[in-house]
């Protein structure tokens, strides 16, 4: 009897963990269809930063040896 309980219970978590895979899958694609775009303008933009920010670094790093 107790061995039928445990089963029953295994299929239950079984059942729920599935339940919940599905919500998570429905999330992401959710997420993706949404914010997808704009994830990937921030990305775009904060490449270009850094990059703006590394010749920023370099000419004044130029400017500076020159300079002395």
């Amino acid at each position: 009897m107790e061995i039928k309980i445990l089963e029953s219970q295994i299929n239950a978590f079984d059942n729920e963990k599935t339940e919940l895979e599905k919500v998570l899958s429905d999330f992401q694609h959710r997420h993706t269809l949404e914010l997808g775009e704009i994830i990937l303008e921030i990305l775009k933009l904060r490449k270009i930063k850094f990059k703006n920010q590394h010749r920023e670094k370099e000419s004044e790093e130029d400017f500076n040896n020159y300079q002395e």
